[in-house]
């Protein structure tokens, strides 16, 4: 298949409109005589037409009309724009597809007015008759996208979407062949914006297939990722979603493994070959976080040095922030001795069943030792057999694993490990550009989860702090840190500038909020000060038995709090727009109050006022203004990281957001320059500061009792904020790229309740059942405290023996039952329920704490990987059934059985996930049933 990369319909389209379609619908309705299009560079033309005047022929010219390039962008204003194709439904087989030119037509013949005859047609009342210019700059005002330019990929992909903009299905038999079934975005817009396949293309206002093989029907990401039919399909969308946000090296590498479909074009690479190992290699590999070899991540050769919390993605939807960036000599290394480069956590890989990466990886190895680009075109890749073969010919193990050697004098791994070239990028989202920190500026946004999660903890100060005392929206915000280095900062009393804000409203709309005796109280009120006296009483519209007779001024309504961005995503006028509104449709209706006009245009204006009123008082008074909302202040965000190294009640603080959160408690004790060169005296006494003082991490969506917890800061010299690796489930978090939010309280109520109600240690004292409202097995907090993945997989392969299950038991702090035979995260609950009722929590903490990081070492000694052809050991499988769904579903249910008898978990080809399945430490029978598959 020749890979189709251009969308010639974006040009055709809009050359139809302008020679074509629009002079014949100006002829159609007015009294036109010429018309011409002349380039006036390469992205503008000027126009003009003439037509029949009173006094002879009158002609107007219109200037920097937008014009379109070869490849279908326009650039306005500078701004380099593509306008992406519609249809008129779902089903593509059918729909009309109308492109640039199409949607130009419609809009311009929605405007324009048909002659009535008769007129005297003269320049003036021409051009204001046909404004083609005004018109083509409101089309693409509205209509026209930002072309995205990350790198060649992601604009050619921009130039090959449709929009379904009425979808109601999400998928329709007639987009077989049209457009990819894999690349979408994901949320709200899946199946709503879609990629033409590379067999397809918009002719005539139809999507036609000019190429119906299996491989045509993709999208030109997913064209581009090998192995593809090995993967999941919602890991291929996340895989060609990221293709398109990575960044071009300076120095691009092709991949050692290709689909053949690439183009060759400079710059469309952006990714580089790295020696991968799918192993874990301590805590910095949990959760989607990745380990990086010094020489890798120069090797990465971008402007930007890679750090801890960047972002990498490969071709089949795996991504991850960097953790850690060890040296060389501390990585694993082939028996060679050639150092890896990347590793990526193997637990991930049979739950996500994007199985494709580890193919590639052999693969990959496979043409680096031929020393030629390996092409694995799309439903094509090779067979077990046929890999086996070539490993075999180019020198290599035929299971295509390693056993790898710690380098940092750890000696040679437990089992064989799979290692291999995978082709990573580094995606825009670097943790230098998503951190930011503040006082009084700069602020990150609490809400009503927010609230709540503080009110059922009983955090009551910390409320008072969050949406008074720190509120960004108080009028003495630009103070807060000079008062608060002079000394102790009390609460700040009411009102709050949040319900000052609400009291204004509502004042504007004629009811007075006022506090009494610690009771809200609510009367009418003519409104004050500014204010526009209505020509007609007419009814309030939030009390309509009621008469509005004057309406409030806009004084000290906008600002801050427009600034939240709550209030207008409906895209509808703000409340600046339609006060403007309501004064003019009030000053039109005294105008007719004060002539002699017909009553039945006064009544007109009448209702045109009552509306705007309505509209006013819509926009004055919305839900969102009756919820906590506030932009706090002493408070940071960037990227979280694993911290495996801290105690429950730490985390790592990047310097930038620590330097700034506590410069003001700083300056108590040390001069401004001292804090501002960063001293040796001022670095000591920042680290004690912090040791001292309690810091509340909230990540959004706060959806959980533990969303907000309390630690004591460790600065880093990172860009990241450290988590302890238990802690992400209480802030349903992982090292993917998932930002946080930390906040100084700067009270002393506000930083003891920290301390006595927010702290892990205090949420498990408070209620250890804290869950079980939500539909979970054991649906409390200490069912989600407890280790998983390569955790509790390392624990219980050490369990497997009497000596580890010994040590486990004293890791636990009392005895462990194991029934299995092998620890289970039943087992370890119930242990940790019995040391929880006998000896508290802070005993549980510390034996959690033990157990961690024995099952971080033993995962990492362990080798425990994915073998690049799992389920090979399956050879008593039952013959493979007709096709017929029933015999089909039996021969599942045979293998699931199989899958399910075995216990052999020191097996290279399933024991590690098989032990992973049974222990509880990630994954299900079925994940395993999927990815071994019946063939």
């Amino acid at each position: 298949m020749a890979t189709n990369y251009s969308a010639p319909w974006h040009k055709s389209s809009y050359d139809r409109l302008l020679g074509e379609t629009l002079p014949e619908l100006l002829s159609s309705r007015l009294p036109l005589v010429g018309y011409g299009i002349e380039p006036d560079g390469p992205y503008a033309a000027r126009a003009w037409l003439s037509a029949t005047g009173a006094k002879g022929e009158v002609r107007v010219e219109y200037d920097a009309l937008p014009m379109i390039d070869e490849d279908g962008v326009f650039e306005i204003d500078g701004r380099r724009v593509v306008v992406v194709p519609t249809a008129s439904g779902e089903e593509l087989d059918t729909a009309d597809i109308r492109c640039v030119g199409e949607q130009i037509y419609e809009f311009i013949e929605q405007r324009l007015a048909a002659d009535p005859g008769g007129l005297s047609w003269d320049e003036g009342l021409l051009r204001s008759w046909v404004p083609l210019a005004e018109w083509f700059a409101e089309f693409f005002g509205s209509a026209g996208q930002a072309l995205d330019e990350q790198n060649w990929l992601s604009r050619q992909t921009h130039l090959r979407r449709l929009i379904i903009p009425g979808r109601k299905k999400v998928v329709a038999p007639g987009q077989l062949g049209r457009v990819c079934p894999l690349e979408t975005p994901e949320g709200t817009n899946i199946g709503r914006v879609l990629s033409i396949a590379v067999g397809a293309e918009i002719r005539d206002g139809r999507l036609v297939v000019t190429d119906d093989s299996p491989d045509a029907a993709l999208s030109l990401s997913a064209s581009m990722i090998p192995f593809l039919e090995h993967s999941d399909p919602n890991r291929l969308l996340m895989g060609a979603n990221m293709m398109r946000q990575q960044e071009t090296p300076p120095t691009p590498e092709p991949a050692l493994v290709q689909t053949g479909n690439e183009p060759n074009e400079p710059g469309f690479w952006t990714g580089r070959n790295l020696l991968t190992a799918f192993i874990c290699w301590g805590g910095c590999t949990f959760e989607d976080s990745v380990i990086l070899s010094e020489s890798a991540a120069a090797k990465l050769d971008f402007p930007h040095p890679l750090q801890a919390g960047d972002k990498l993605s490969n071709r089949h939807g795996t991504k991850g922030t960097v953790g850690k960036i060890l040296p060389d000599d501390q990585m694993p290394h082939l028996p060679d001795g050639s150092a890896v480069e990347l590793v990526y956590n193997f637990m991930g890989c049979h739950t996500r069943m994007n199985f494709g990466q580890i193919r590639e990886a052999v693969v990959g190895r496979i043409a680096r030792a031929e020393g030629k680009t390996a092409v694995v075109p799309p439903l094509q890749a090779p067979d077990e057999q046929e890999i086996r073969a070539r490993l075999k010919t180019a020198g290599l193990a035929e299971s295509g694993m390693e056993v790898l050697t710690d380098g940092a004098g750890g000696g040679k791994l437990a089992r064989p490990s799979t290692v291999g070239y995978v082709y990573w990028g580094k995606l825009l989202h670097l943790a230098a550009w998503k951190i930011h920190a503040g006082v009084s500026k700069r602020l990150n946004l609490q809400g009503p989860m927010e609230y709540f999660v503080l009110r059922d903890a009983g955090a009551f100060e910390n409320v008072l702090e969050t949406f008074n005392t720190r509120a960004g929206g108080r009028e003495d915000v630009d103070s807060i840190g000079d008062r608060l280095a002079a000394g102790p900062v009390a609460q700040a009393g009411p009102p709050s500038a949040r319900s000052e804000h609400l009291r204004r409203r509502l004042a504007a709309g004629g009811i007075a909020m006022d506090l009494v005796d610690e009771e809200l109280r609510f009367t009418f009120q003519s409104p004050q000060g500014q204010a526009v006296t209505l020509a007609q009483p007419v009814p309030h519209p939030w009390l309509p038995d009621r008469e509005l007779a004057k309406v409030g001024g806009l004084d000290g309504l906008p600002g801050y709090y427009e600034d939240l961005g709550r209030y207008h995503a409906d895209g509808k006028p703000d409340l600046k727009e339609r006060y403007q509104a309501l004064t003019e449709a009030n000053e039109k209706l005294r105008r007719l109050e004060e002539s002699n006009a017909p009553e039945k245009l006064k009544t007109k204006a009448y209702e045109q006022l009552c509306a705007r009123t309505q509209e006013f008082f819509e926009a004055l008074l919305r839900p969102d203004h009756l919820e906590m909302w506030e932009r706090v202040c002493f408070s940071g965000r960037t990227v979280i990281s694993p911290g495996p190294d801290l105690a429950f009640d730490q985390l790592g603080l990047a310097e930038e957001i620590a330097w700034t959160i506590f410069a003001p408690l700083l300056r108590r004790q040390l001069d401004g320059e001292e804090i501002e060169a960063r001293t040796p005296k001022a670095v000591k006494a920042l680290d004690k500061l912090m040791a001292e003082t309690w810091v509340l991490l909230n990540r959004a969506p706060s959806v959980l009792p533990t969303s907000i917890l309390a630690f004591h800061a460790v600065r880093i010299a990172e860009p990241v904020i450290r988590l302890h690796p238990l802690a992400c489930a209480l802030l349903n978090a992982d090292f993917d790229g998932d930002q946080a939010a930390v906040f100084l309280p700067i009270t002393e109520a506000g930083q003891a309740e920290a301390g006595e109600k927010l702290t892990v240690a205090a949420h498990l004292r408070r209620n250890p059942r804290l869950y079980e409202w939500l539909v979970t097995p054991a649906g409390d907090m200490l069912h989600y405290l407890l280790p998983t993945q390569d955790i509790l997989w390392g624990l219980a392969m050490l369990s497997l023996t009497p000596g580890g299950q010994k040590e486990i038991a004293e890791l636990a702090g009392l005895p462990v039952e194991i029934p299995e035979g092998y620890l289970t995260r039943q087992a370890l609950e119930a242990a940790m329920r019995t040391l929880l009722a006998r000896d508290g929590a802070e005993a549980v903490l510390d034996a959690l704490q033990r157990l961690m990081q024995r099952g971080f070492e033993a995962s990492k000694a362990s080798g425990a990987s994915i073998s690049p052809f799992i389920g090979q050991s399956l050879r008593r499988r039952p013959p493979t059934p007709e096709d017929n769904p029933q015999a089909w579903q039996r021969y599942r249910e045979q293998i699931a059985e199989q899958l399910a008898s075995r216990a052999d978990f020191d097996d290279d080809d399933l024991g590690p996930q098989l032990l992973a399945v049974r222990s509880g430490s990630r994954g299900s029978i079925d994940h395993l049933l999927q990815l071994v598959g019946p063939t």
